[in-house]
């Protein structure tokens, strides 16, 4: 007759905890929904279901666009090549302020000067 011994394996502490919030958490999220949506009108009811169906609806959307993005090769960074030792050549142009004559101006002629009064 053979002896055989059960070792039970423990899960670990952290694992048996995040569970336990896990399920608190959705817990709460029910007891919450029922309560908030007993106390909403029909016309609130109806725009927070819109938002979470449409919300719905872009989740699937929006996961294909990240998988196409991140399926991507990195780029490559271009760098110009240059012969050795060459540096390259930068012009820049200095500023030069445009010349602006004040009778082109809409405001500067824009008659006789006016006078107000001021009434208290």
């Amino acid at each position: 007759m053979k002896r055989t011994t059960v070792h039970e394996e423990y899960e670990p502490l952290g694992q048996r905890l995040g569970r336990f919030f896990a399920l608190v958490g959705v817990v709460f999220a029910i007891i919450a929904a029922v309560l908030i949506t007993q106390r909403l009108s029909t016309d609130a009811l109806a725009l927070i279901t819109g938002a979470v169906l449409t919300g719905a609806v872009l989740l699937p959307v929006c996961a294909f666009l990240g998988f196409l993005v991140l399926r991507r090769e990195p780029r490559r960074e271009s760098r110009p090549e240059y012969p050795q030792g060459a540096m390259p050549i930068v012009l820049q142009m200095p500023y030069i302020q445009p010349a602006v004559d004040s009778r082109a101006l809409p405001y500067a002629d824009s008659g006789p000067r006016r006078e107000f009064t001021i009434v208290e």
